[in-house]
């Protein structure tokens, strides 16, 4: 069984009027200190689900970012995220997951993963 992250940071938000819709976006880093050249990982394949299921790819450079990713808007509830982080060659080395309830009256919300060993 594949190990899960840890939520580092939780839930950033920013205040905004009630019923918004929120701009969600995920950064990650590994935990043991790496960065993605050290660990070998190219592209981060990120699942997330809401009301639906999508799935996008990202380099590994990108979420390392303080501000992440954009994954979209999405309304008010429940977001879990399952991320692996893969090799060149599409070898899954570091798995993550996280779960973030969006309330009303935040705009804005970023997810932190710490990738851990699969």
């Amino acid at each position: 069984m594949a190990a899960f992250c840890s939520l580092l940071a939780g839930l950033l938000t920013f205040s905004c009027g009630a019923g918004d819709p929120h701009d969600f976006a995920l950064s990650w880093h590994f935990e043991d200190g790496r960065d993605c050249a050290e660990t070998g990982v190219a592209e981060v394949e990120v699942t997330v689900t809401a009301t639906r299921a999508s799935t996008a790819r990202f380099a590994c450079e990108d979420g390392l970012d303080p501000f992440g990713v954009p994954l979209g808007t999405f309304e008010a509830g429940v977001v879990e995220v399952e991320a692996a982080a893969i090799s060149g060659s599409g070898q899954p080395l570091y798995v993550g997951s996280g779960r973030v309830d969006l309330r009303p009256g935040n705009e804005r919300a970023l997810l932190e993963l710490v990738f851990v060993r699969e």
